[in-house]
């Protein structure tokens, strides 16, 4: 047993992951699936953290920012989205983050790195380009107007990215943490990320959004099951916020809710079915609470109006 500064109030102790009894955990760190790691369990509650992230240091230096970044586990008040957006990747998460501590430093927009990007190295090798490591590039773009180009969004590249230094391939933050394997639908077949084919002649479905996916472009795969997923419909935009978290978004409570498939409510705001695999619960300041709300935009825009 082990008390971890993120629990302190429950000892963790560490667990094998189990397929059968363990397949829907997810951590608290990198809110990434517990599949076949060994994992730390809080022996009272739903608590969950990877081996690699319990033993994360507190604090660290990281070549993308000149100070110190120091670990917060408790991501509980925001006032707009940004303030849950990784600096690397822009995604929004709820896990726990690095961040800037120095006064004066990013005011506007403070600091932070989500535990995905802090586990990449300064130089590691990517899946996509296994024939060169890839480096961290230093320097920050403000808008994707620019001649660098991600080979696995095809966009040009905002913000940090990673470069090859023997050729030209880049590669975003975003994309360079896509998992390679993910768990879908309950099936104890992982789905493996394709970089794309070329000369195929077949045409492929996403079993998603029905729609026709270009096999020249990165998405899942289980050539046993025969399934193709765009990884866009199987991450939704939110994929690294957990199902049971809570934080404050101008200045109401609100709680994040798994969205299977017999619930798929209705969005108050817009009146759109979500199709993300999560949506949000708003609690009022009178108590009221709107649910359903499919996204940060339409949470703002729904407790303006109310």
């Amino acid at each position: 047993l082990i008390e971890h500064f993120c629990h302190q109030h429950h000892y963790l102790s560490l667990e094998k992951y189990d397929v059968i009894r363990d397949s829907e955990k997810k951590c608290e760190a990198c809110i990434l699936p517990i599949r076949s790691h060994d994992f730390y369990n809080c022996i009272e509650c739903d608590y969950f953290l990877h081996e690699v992230c319990a033993n994360l240091p507190r604090k660290l230096d990281h070549a993308l920012h000149n100070h110190p970044l120091f670990i917060d586990p408790y991501p509980v008040y925001v006032y707009k989205n940004d303030d849950l957006k990784c600096s690397a990747c822009f995604r929004v998460s709820s896990g726990f983050k690095y961040k800037c501590r120095e006064s004066g430093c990013n005011d506007d927009e403070p600091f932070q790195l989500d535990i995905n990007c802090i586990l990449i190295p300064e130089c590691f090798t990517h899946q996509s380009h296994a024939e060169h490591p890839l480096f961290i590039s230093l320097s920050y773009n403000n808008n994707n107007n620019n001649k660098i180009i991600c080979q696995g969004c095809k966009m040009g590249v905002r913000g940090y990215h990673l470069q090859c230094t023997l050729c030209e391939f880049a590669i975003c933050y975003k994309c360079a943490t896509i998992p390679n394997e993910i768990c879908y639908n309950f099936d104890e077949h992982p789905l493996s990320l394709c970089y794309g084919e070329s000369g195929v002649d077949d045409t492929y479905w996403c079993e998603l959004c029905e729609k026709i996916l270009d096999p020249t472009e990165w998405f899942y795969t289980n050539r046993e099951r025969c399934t193709t997923i765009h990884h866009e419909c199987l991450f939704g935009e939110y994929v690294y916020m957990k199902s049971g978290h809570t934080f404050n978004y101008y200045h109401h409570k609100v709680e994040v809710i798994s969205n299977g498939s017999s619930s798929r409510p209705i969005c108050p705001n817009c009146h759109r079915r979500s199709p993300a695999p999560l949506y949000f619960k708003v609690y009022m300041l009178d108590g009221y609470a709107t649910d359903g709300c499919c996204s940060f935009y339409c949470i703002r825009q729904g407790t303006f109006d109310m």
